[in-house]
C-alpha cells in the first residue's frame, strides 16, 4: 500500500505550469516539491489527464540486493510514484525523464542516530535490471531529513553504504577509490579485492562511464 498519495487535478496543474510555479505536497515523512516542468511532463503523459498522481510507499529489504562485500549499516526504502490518470483511472507514467528534476525530502526517523551518523547517508535508486545507482542528496543540518532531486519514479533506498577493499588498505588512491565504491562507479573485482594497479580493460572503462553518466545498464 501506499503510505503517501496526493492527487492534484489537471486544470490546475496547467495553471501552475502556466505561471511557470512550482508546488509542493507534504506528508508526515515525505514532501515533494514539483517545478513547472515535471509538472507538465506528467500533464503529456496521456492525452486525456484528468488528475496528477504523486505517491509513495514503503518498499520491504528483499529489494535490497548489493554487490557482494558490501555493508548497510542502515536502510531505509521507498517508492516513489509519478503519473497522470485518466477519467477512467487509468494510470500511465511518463515514457522518459521528467523535463526538470523534482525534490523529495525524506524524514530519517526510524535510523538509529547512535548506529550511524547522518552524514554518512546517501540515496540511491534502483534500476530497471536490478541493479542500484548513487543519486546523493543532502541532509539537513538539524539531521533530522534527507533531501535528494530526481526525474524518475522507481525504488529508492537512503542508506549508510559501505565498502572497502584488503589491497587498498595502504594504496595512495584508498579514499578515491572507496568514494567511488560507495558512489556504486567503481566495483571491485571480488566482494574485499578492488586490484587497483591491474590494467583497465575496454569493457570495464565502458561500464565506468555508463555508471559515471548515471545511464540504464543493459
Amino acid at each position: 500500500g501506499k503510505n503517501f498519495a496526493a492527487l492534484l487535478p489537471a486544470e490546475a496543474a496547467r495553471a501552475l505550469v502556466s505561471g511557470g510555479f512550482a508546488f509542493e505536497l507534504a506528508g508526515s515523512e515525505i514532501t515533494f516539491t514539483l517545478p513547472a516542468g515535471a509538472t507538465e511532463a506528467l500533464l503529456k503523459a496521456t492525452d486525456n489527464v484528468a488528475w496528477l498522481s504523486v505517491a509513495a510507499g514503503k518498499v520491504g529489504p528483499e529489494h535490497i540486493s548489493l554487490p557482494e562485500g558490501t555493508r548497510v549499516v542502515a536502510c531505509k526504502l521507498m517508492e516513489l510514484e509519478l503519473a497522470a490518470l485518466t477519467p477512467e483511472g487509468a494510470k500511465e507514467r511518463p515514457g522518459a525523464d521528467l523535463a526538470e528534476k523534482i525534490t523529495v525530502t525524506v524524514s530519517l526517523e526510524g535510523i538509529d542516530p547512535v548506529k550511524v551518523s547522518a552524514k554518512d547517508l546517501a540515496v540511491y535508486r534502483q534500476r530497471k535490471g536490478g541493479s542500484w545507482e548513487y543519486v546523493g542528496g543532502s541532509v539537513s543540518s538539524d539531521g533530522r531529513n534527507i533531501s535528494f532531486r530526481t526525474a524518475r519514479s522507481g525504488v529508492y533506498a537512503i542508506l549508510d553504504y559501505r565498502q572497502t577493499f584488503a589491497d587498498v588498505s595502504s594504496h595512495w588512491a584508498k579514499s578515491d577509490i572507496e568514494v567511488m565504491a560507495k558512489k556504486l562507479i567503481a566495483r571491485g573485482v571480488s566482494g574485499d579485492s578492488f586490484a587497483p594497479d591491474a590494467p583497465l580493460t575496454r569493457a570495464q572503462f565502458a561500464a565506468f562511464l555508463v555508471r559515471l553518466l548515471g545511464l540504464e545498464e543493459e
